[in-house]
């Protein structure tokens, strides 16, 4: 009986051991996890870090093209759904 609490009493040191051991990594992690965070954040202004980035390209130019093109016809569709439910 002494030997299984025995060979019981280890087996759990051995766990809590395994888990300080995992802590001490999650910490570890959590840490390079900020650095990188803070590394990737944008500057307050980065819309004038990348003003005119697209000057003069014409994929750029058909992209913002087809863009106002379907907000035009989403405008369009919503006005024509406006008028159909009111004259419901």
């Amino acid at each position: 009986m002494a030997t299984i609490k025995t060979d019981l009493l280890s087996q759990l040191k051995a766990k809590g051991r395994q888990i300080d051991e995992m802590n001490e990594r999650l910490k570890e992690l959590k840490g390079e996890f900020e650095k990188y965070v803070q590394s990737q954040k944008c500057s307050p202004r980065w819309w004038q870090d990348h003003a005119g980035r697209f000057e003069k390209d014409p994929l750029f130019d058909e992209i913002a093209r087809l863009g106002r093109r379907e907000r035009f016809a989403e405008r369009s569709r919503a006005r024509k759904l406006e008028r159909t439910r009111a004259g419901s």
